[in-house]
């Protein structure tokens, strides 16, 4: 007999022919229903109609992380991606798929589980930075067509001989 510590379920919202696939640590019996932050929130007793859950392994929640991460991975490869409300194919709160997240990226939260947002965020803040360094080349670029007729830095700055500013 498998030990049922976790387990991994499927909603389907038949309405719009979306899925959302999670992983829970705990029984299918409590009050527990998805934590999708895209998806309308409800609970087991104001089930939309037309949704349904199927769950669709049991196991170790290292198991059900681990499966869990290789049923979202195969759906975004599927090509059915679209058709999934999760975000991520990674399993929120897993040690075992954000192992490759630094220590000081990690804030426990009181759920016990780890939140990344400190993480990400840093990863944002880095995404923005080299945003900004490449519209500043680009305004500058775009300057210089504007004054001189090109954006040829060399050009500009009078660099190189005169016979290959007159080319």
């Amino acid at each position: 007999m498998t030990y049922r510590e976790a387990f991994i379920y499927l909603w389907y919202d038949a309405p719009n022919k979306m899925y959302y696939l999670g992983k829970h640590k705990g029984s299918p019996h409590d009050t527990y229903t998805h934590s999708s932050t895209v998806w309308e929130h409800f609970t087991k007793n104001n089930i939309p109609e037309g949704v349904t859950k199927e769950i669709l392994a049991y196991g170790t929640d290292e198991e059900m992380c681990i499966l869990e991460h290789e049923l979202l991975v195969e759906a975004k490869n599927s090509g059915n991606w679209n058709r999934y409300y999760n975000k991520t194919v990674y399993s929120i709160g897993s040690e075992i798929i954000h192992d490759f997240i630094p220590e000081e990226g990690r804030i426990l939260q009181p759920n016990g589980q780890f939140s990344y947002q400190k993480y990400h965020k840093l990863l944002r803040q880095a995404d923005l930075k080299k945003h900004r360094e490449q519209e500043r080349k680009r305004r500058k670029r775009k300057k210089y067509r504007d004054l001189y007729g090109t954006d040829n830095f060399e050009i500009v700055h009078g660099r190189g001989t005169l016979e290959d500013f007159l080319k």
